[in-house]
């Protein structure tokens, strides 16, 4: 059993809260400090079906990349979707820790992680707050060429421009980060990445003549690092797939003394 407040100073020391986005909801948002943890479970949204799950199967910790709750709420009550699953967390026990923008901007974090996936290099944050990356392909490859590659490490995507454009610079912003564009296009990119994108967002970047893509959302790239984060220092360590699920894994975690 792991206390709870080590987890959380541990979480804390590798995703900074001053890392997140002013507007941003982070940290150890649930939870009794005094608590202990032996199962963790991981995910990308907590839903109602995690929910289920962790009361279930007994898990004391979650680690969500998205914040719950992310807004400020005036009551809980069973009247509301919301309210029912913080009821039966906070019930049952189960604590909530969730990075969301510290994790997106640390420097391992899922910026970092996008840069390495599209082979870039000279890689630096996009925005003076540390937001966002840019860097440069090793090898600049057509629009058209690149989507493969897209395709196959993330799955379904959608992408703004022309294909023949000639891609040697790549911004990245995970999540939807439309606030990005003008700084991208500043910068010199030829291609923004972002991890969903709007309408008018859309609009705008193809007005600039910068490619867009946006990926799915429902990727699993956020919770790798964690899996890797937790293994030292640990032992009777097991990840699985949680309930089958693909972005949801559990953690046994047994500290070693």
């Amino acid at each position: 059993m792991t206390p709870l407040i080590e987890l959380k100073n541990f979480l804390d020391a590798e995703y900074p809260i001053s890392l997140a986005e002013d507007w941003d909801n982070v940290g150890l948002l649930i939870g009794q400090l005094d608590a202990t943890v032996n199962r963790v479970l991981t995910c990308l949204t907590i839903t109602p079906d995690v929910c289920d799950e962790v009361i279930r199967e007994g898990i004391d910790l979650i680690v969500s990349h998205h914040p719950f709750p992310f807004h400020a709420l005036r009551r809980i009550t069973s009247e509301t979707v919301e309210g029912q699953m913080l009821l039966r967390l906070i019930a049952g026990g189960v604590a909530v820790y969730s990075p969301h923008t510290a994790h997106d901007s640390a420097p391992d974090g899922v910026n970092r992680q996008l840069a390495t996936l599209f082979d870039l290099v000279d890689v630096e944050a996009l925005n003076e707050n540390a937001s966002g990356r840019i860097g440069n392909r090793v090898e600049p490859v057509t629009l058209r060429e690149l989507c493969p590659v897209v395709r196959e490490r993330f799955g379904t995507f959608s992408c703004i421009g022309d294909e023949t454009k000639i891609i040697r610079r790549i911004a990245l912003g995970c999540g939807a980060a439309d606030d990005f564009i003008d700084q991208a296009h500043r910068r010199g990119a030829d291609l923004l990445v972002l991890g969903e994108a709007r309408f008018h967002g859309c609009l705008q970047a193809e007005s600039l003549g910068l490619a867009l893509i946006s990926t799915t959302p429902a990727s699993d790239l956020p919770l790798r690092p964690w899996l890797k984060k937790f293994r030292p220092g640990f032992r009777g360590f097991l990840v699985r797939p949680a309930n089958g699920n693909a972005i949801r894994y559990e953690l046994l975690l047994a500290k070693e003394r």
